[in-house]
């Protein structure tokens, strides 16, 4: 897959990545760098986002750090950045929560697959032959392997997000999470700005926030 076509279908269809977002531009320049994608987010905040295909390395996690200083320096509190690639290795992951950024993986697999749900042949048609293929035998195979205990392991998910916050999923990043819990539960315009602001790492806002679910 061709990071173009990665950038296209993320375009299209936003809700990949989460709920609420309104696509501003693709290739977008802003304070000297081009952006892959720019978004508006469901509470009205920028939202960059910078693609890799393939699987996330250090070096992409370090171009990231310096788009972040870089906005951070414009003094602009509503702008977001998150990276997206591929695959996301543990290592990777444990270091961007520690940095507070954001980050998503999405699969090849998903990616053809959310887009044969929708009927887009379009964007299938992007994919070269060999990646379809290989998507189409794991999906038979996950199928194929489907049990009682994965049913039964479906419905305790359900029961347990319905004692979560509205707007939550299992395919949020930490950082989402983060400002998902602090929208919802920080009702003090100071504290929430501290807290969305400066809670960045997940020891801070953790904590933080454990005080106001238990209260609830």
């Amino acid at each position: 897959m061709l990071e173009h076509t990665f950038e296209a279908i993320l375009a299209k269809y936003p809700e990949l990545i989460e709920d609420g977002l309104h696509l501003k531009g693709r290739q977008v320049s802003m304070y000297g760098r081009r952006m892959d994608l720019l978004f508006e987010d469901a509470f009205r905040r920028n939202l960059i986002v910078e693609l890799k295909v393939g699987p996330i390395k250090d070096k992409d996690m370090g171009q990231v750090l310096s788009y972040e200083g870089m906005l951070l320096s414009a003094d602009d509190p509503t702008i977001r950045v998150m990276l997206i690639g591929n695959r996301v290795p543990p290592n990777i992951q444990r270091a961007l929560d520690h940095h507070g950024i954001a980050w998503k993986e999405i699969k090849v697999s998903e990616l053809l697959g959310y887009l044969r749900i929708q009927g887009d042949s379009e964007m299938l048609g992007l994919f070269p032959l060999e990646d379809q293929g290989n998507s189409e035998l794991k999906e038979r195979s996950r199928f194929g392997k489907k049990t009682e205990q994965t049913k039964t392991h479906s419905a305790a998910k359900a029961t347990f997000q319905n004692l979560l916050v509205e707007g939550y999923s299992e395919f949020l990043s930490i950082e989402q999470v983060r400002q998902l819990f602090g929208e919802k539960y920080i009702e003090d315009l100071s504290q929430k700005l501290i807290y969305l602001n400066h809670a960045k790492t997940f020891k801070l806002w953790a904590n933080y926030i454990a005080a106001f679910l238990l209260d609830k």
